[in-house]
């Protein structure tokens, strides 16, 4: 039950207008940090589809030809479809299998994710996945966001098939909170 729950709660802030003005609080930044679009593309490989694009501003570090984004919110969705309009962005339910594409990208996302569903997520996913994101169990906020120490993550990801590639800390001034690009790639 208490899975069913957070999932709920989850879903529920994350698809209705309150989710999108999650994305970028008043006074915050909608842009990436600098040279982690750099950083990212080295990242990534071949077709990239994110998983939880929001309003589409890591689709700008990726060719149009090149990137899919999904999201649960229909009206992130239309303002990254009004950013970007050359770019393919999806509308997902929370359960929906991903299209196919050779490196999957969370980038701020997983730590939406309760501990009990990211095995349901890893389950969906083939080839390469780049998570960026700020990786410090430190940093959770009770039943709000859930996040893990790159170890954690290295381990949930080893359980569901796949292996480390990388794991670099970022040093970016300024933005100290997201701060490691995990690569794994299926076995």
């Amino acid at each position: 039950m208490k899975r069913l729950e957070v999932t709920k709660q989850v879903i529920e802030k994350w698809t209705g207008e309150s989710g999108v003005k999650e994305l970028y609080p008043p006074g915050s930044s909608s842009d990436l940090a600098p040279g982690r679009a750099g950083l990212l593309r080295t990242a990534c490989k071949g077709l990239v589809c994110e998983v939880g694009c929001g309003n589409g501003r890591v689709a700008t570090c990726f060719e149009s030809d090149a990137y899919v984004g999904l999201d649960i919110n229909p009206a992130a969705l239309v303002l990254a479809q009004k950013r970007l309009p050359e770019h393919k962005f999806l509308r997902v339910e929370y359960e929906d299998p991903y299209p196919k594409a050779d490196t999957y990208l969370f980038y701020t996302c997983l730590l939406h994710v309760p501990d009990e569903e990211l095995p349901n997520v890893l389950t969906r996913l083939s080839g390469r996945v780049v998570v960026c994101e700020s990786m410090a169990r430190s940093f959770r906020k009770t039943g709000k966001e859930f996040q893990r120490d790159a170890e954690e993550y290295i381990e949930w990801f080893s359980r569901s098939g796949f292996e480390q590639v990388s794991c670099d800390k970022l040093d970016i001034p300024k933005f100290p909170f997201f701060d490691n690009i995990l690569v794994m790639e299926k076995r």
